[in-house]
């Protein structure tokens, strides 16, 4: 048979025969040259079955088979499961993370051949990006530390929950902003990373409370409440003018409270959060809150001036305002109307 085809020179052969013992799929369109008794005359050489192409093949590499079938014959290319992997890796825009891909409609194996024949490798990459030594090569201290830092400060900062660092997507998006980065898991964040920003947030409140324009004179805000799903709270805010004639805020606590809503209670607890801040109870020159009759007992009993909230007065007397019978009335037949406009789309129209 002729031997003089394109490619590295091969021996004279007279047939042609099937690879044995291989998986790869590309040798389904590659033979191997024989003599007439059918034995190989070099295994280091390749005879492409569609255009009789001689390709390399030394130590059985396929390398070369598959550039070969992805350059001159890229509709056959993709119908082996080598180039259903090639395909993948394309429509999924280069996706370092491995999924399931549908197949590929024809316009889509047109376009993708088009590309091979171009070799586009924009449009197709052919292989997923290639690591270097820095992917291997992990985070200094210094690095990873501010990393975890930034983590901290954004499940602090927008209330997330500690399993988030567990959840797959999140760590999709920290590997792509650093793949180096090795995020901890969340009892790493529960038990020291959290607890250490709060440590850290707390000396720089003192640090702040320190230099206030009168010497360490501040003033609180408290509220209690129930949630929505029945959890009772208790928070309370200290405000003070810093140096500059600034006014400066900042929340103590924000926490459960377990215990009944006594005034009692709401002392103890309250003398407890300031004493946590190494604040002092006699240098508290003012609490605002609302009227409960508990948490009016609760700031008599620590010996402090109390001002009422503004918001919360309006708000009892607007409603006493309400019980008036003349608004009274108002106010019940405005919302027979609202109720009948909200009920009827035609009033609503017209």
């Amino acid at each position: 048979m002729d031997s003089t085809r394109r490619g590295p020179d091969c021996p004279k052969y007279e047939q042609l025969v099937q690879k044995k013992k291989t998986q790869s799929p590309v040798w389904e369109h590659f033979r191997l040259p024989a003599d007439e008794k059918g034995q190989l005359v070099t295994s280091d050489i390749a005879i492409c079955t569609v255009c009789n192409s001689h390709v390399s093949s030394k130590g059985g590499s396929t390398t070369n088979l598959a550039g070969h079938l992805k350059v001159n014959h890229p509709m056959l290319f993709l119908q082996t499961s080598l180039g259903n992997k090639y395909m993948q890796v394309a429509l999924t825009s280069n996706n370092e993370e491995e999924c399931d891909v549908p197949e590929p409609d024809i316009s889509q194996t047109e376009n993708a051949c088009r590309s091979l024949k171009h070799g586009r490798i924009g449009e197709m990459p052919p292989t997923k990006k290639q690591k270097t030594i820095l992917d291997f090569q992990p985070l200094d201290g210094n690095s990873a530390k501010q990393c975890t830092e930034s983590v901290a400060r954004f499940i602090v900062g927008s209330l997330q929950s500690y399993n988030i660092v567990e959840s797959q997507p999140f760590i999709n998006m920290v590997k792509t902003l650093n793949p180096r980065y090795k995020i901890p898991g969340r009892k790493f964040f529960s038990e020291t990373a959290i607890p250490k920003l709060y440590n850290e947030i707390i000396e720089r409140i003192k640090k702040e409370i320190s230099l206030t324009q009168v010497k360490d004179i501040f003033a609180i805000t408290n509220d209690c409440w129930t949630s929505v799903a029945n959890v009772p709270y208790i928070a309370i805010t200290a405000h003070f003018i810093d140096v500059k004639w600034n006014l400066k805020s900042f929340c103590l606590s924000c926490t459960v409270f377990q215990d009944d809503q006594t005034s009692e209670n709401i002392t103890e607890t309250l003398t407890d959060i300031l004493s946590d801040c190494s604040l002092d109870v006699a240098k508290l020159s003012c609490c605002t809150t609302d009227n409960g009759a508990n948490i009016v007992k609760a700031i008599s009993l620590l010996n402090v001036p109390r001002m009422p909230c503004f918001g919360h007065t309006v708000n009892i007397g607007v409603n006493k305002a309400l019980k008036i019978p003349v608004l009274s009335k108002a106010v019940a037949r405005l919302r027979k109307l609202q109720s009948s406009i909200a009920h009827s789309w035609k009033m609503a129209r017209d």
